[in-house]
């Protein structure tokens, strides 16, 4: 790829057999020494028809402003690409490659910024030629910072009957750890793992009974996210894998595949003790307060207010998604109701209409004897003074109010 000049690359992250070709003759001195320069690098792979694979484009420099990356077939008929997918974290853009017929194709990456491009021959051969076993590798397409997280070992394509496996995995030990390997059911047992080697694991199983299909899971491996990598990919690969076939006792290499995982940015701890306590406070005030026209009670119309808003900062506090922003916000705004509540309560006057000091029946006469009395009354400037709800007349409710005081 001559014209890409560390400004794309094409990596390789294929459910089937991946196989990489470097079409680059040996370079050979004559008999004269002369040097011969190296002109072209072709990468290349072959699909079964009716298979996919996914391809994927990483811009460089990381910070560059524009990183879109589209992907076209030079035959359509041949190949079709499809389902391309931009991921932010790690800058590189995947797409799913359809082999759709016997042929040749060639696949194009073109940057939106400096039309630079990197291309990606694939040859597709007839399903119906004879079927390769391949070792496939599953698991997340991303993972988090310092979690643990499973591989699946599957054998496709097998149609001899497999008793045993010798299969080596290699990982980035930068990126991850090894933790270990179980069969994914009784009948496979793991016989021996050998991990001498640095970002290599050896696994040799033996399968009672044997094993025959299109598709069938071995193997769960088991890695874990080196302490503090984030934002980056790894790479996890099957770089051998013998089946041993009975009872003939034959051995068969079975085509390789690889696994790259995206590691995310590590997550933000949202702080939402404030929130929830500010909402324990505002409950306990909503529920205690009394709706009604006496002193020391709320107006309905203002409660239900404090409510929509008691009910709008749960919704915050429950959302996963909320971030510190929206948190902070809610408290403060919760905070804000909270206090216009407060300041809706209904404020009494004095009940000691006798201004002896204390609440008595004389104080309730007083009340008694401007019962039925409103605004509009002739002697309404000294009746008023019973008025203790503020509602511009005398009633039972003010009556009421002068009893309940004295009772206190």
């Amino acid at each position: 790829m001559r014209n890409v000049r560390r400004v794309v690359s094409l990596i390789m992250a294929a459910a089937i057999s991946v196989c990489i070709f470097i079409g680059v003759s040996p370079v050979v001195k004559a008999e004269t020494d002369t040097y011969v320069p190296v002109t072209d690098v072709t990468v290349a792979l072959s699909m079964i028809q009716g298979s996919t694979a996914t391809l994927l484009a990483t811009i460089s420099p990381g910070n560059a402003t524009n990183r879109t990356v589209t992907f076209s077939s030079t035959h359509t008929e041949v190949i079709t690409v499809t389902e391309a997918l931009y991921n932010p974290i790690t800058g590189a853009t995947s797409v799913k490659v359809n082999a759709v017929a016997e042929g040749n194709a060639v696949i194009i990456a073109s940057t939106a910024d400096g039309n630079k491009t990197a291309v990606f021959h694939i040859t597709v051969v007839s399903s119906t030629q004879a079927l390769v076993p391949i070792a496939v590798l599953t698991a997340d397409n991303s993972v988090k910072p310092e979690s643990r997280f499973t591989v699946g070992v599957s054998l496709a394509n097998v149609t001899q009957p497999v008793f045993a496996e010798d299969i080596t995995l290699a990982y980035d030990t930068n990126v991850f750890e090894y933790v270990g390997a179980s069969g994914v059911n009784a009948d496979i047992q793991i016989v021996t793992e050998d991990k001498s080697t640095p970002g290599e694991v050896r696994i040799i199983a033996a399968n009672i009974g044997g094993i025959l299909g299109a598709g069938t899971p071995i193997l769960n491996t088991a890695f874990k996210v080196k302490s503090g990598v984030m934002n980056t990919i790894g790479t996890i690969a099957v770089t051998q894998a013998k089946l041993g076939i009975a009872p003939q006792g034959t051995v068969i290499e079975a085509a390789l595949s690889s696994k790259y995982i995206s590691i995310s940015h590590s997550e933000v701890v949202i702080d939402k003790a404030a929130l929830i306590t500010a909402l324990t406070n505002a409950r306990n005030l909503y529920e205690s307060a009394m709706v009604g026209p006496l002193p020391g009670q709320y107006p309905q119309a203002s409660k239900d207010v404090f409510g929509e808003a008691i009910s709008a900062a749960l919704a915050v506090k429950n959302n996963v998604s909320a971030t510190q922003i929206q948190v902070d916000t809610a408290v403060e705004a919760l905070g804000n109701a909270e206090a216009i509540f407060k300041a809706s309560v209904i404020e009494g006057v004095s009940a000691d209409l006798n201004k002896n000091g204390r609440h008595d029946v004389g104080d309730l006469a007083i009340s008694a004897y401007h019962y039925g009395k409103n605004s509009t009354s002739v002697d309404w400037a000294t009746a008023s003074m019973a008025d203790m709800n503020g509602d511009k007349m005398i009633d039972i409710i003010d009556i009421a109010y002068i009893a309940s005081k004295i009772l206190e």
